[in-house]
């Protein structure tokens, strides 16, 4: 994974907290997928997240935002990224503060935990979406109230159900 790794992600990746930096170092993120394609972009934005600079940090909330969890839909590389995000919440630079990403997110600056917390909520709804008390846990079959049959994932959305 440390090929064509920038200096500033690699210094990034030494201060990492080991568990994230296990994670980030073990997963093969060439073979998963985002909503743009292959996933071997996230090891730097997710090391970006801990990045001094307030506008590194906050695009690379925008990369969650935007490829990880695009419209909230679930990818084989939005669960590995999760984990690493989970990694870092307690790091110290989760109380820096940083302005939104998006234009129309004109709220106050805000710490990056509130930012990644509120992140893992929007995955949390997004994975239980149309989700019914009754479900088929052996065959990942959901029973949503919105349908009348069984709804067939194909098999990246399988996976990414199933992380």
């Amino acid at each position: 994974m440390t090929d064509g790794l920038s200096d500033r992600t690699m210094r990034i990746l030494g201060g990492l907290p080991l568990e994230a930096r296990d994670l980030l170092l073990k997963t093969d993120w060439g073979s998963l997928r985002h909503a743009y394609g292959s996933a071997e972009d996230l090891p730097a934005a997710l090391c970006s997240l801990l990045d001094e600079d307030p506008e590194v940090r906050s695009g690379a909330v925008g990369v969650l935002d935007m490829a990880v969890l695009h419209q909230g839909s679930l990818y084989t590389a939005t669960a590995p990224a999760a984990l690493v995000v989970a990694a870092i919440l307690d790091h110290p630079l989760g109380l820096a503060e940083h302005e939104g990403y998006f234009q129309w997110d004109d709220g106050p600056a805000r710490s990056l935990r509130i930012d990644l917390l509120a992140w893992l909520g929007q995955l949390a709804e997004s994975a239980a979406y149309g989700e019914s008390p009754v479900r088929d846990r052996m065959h990942w079959q959901w029973e949503p109230w919105h349908e009348e049959t069984p709804r067939e994932h194909d098999r990246d959305e399988l996976a990414a159900l199933q992380a």
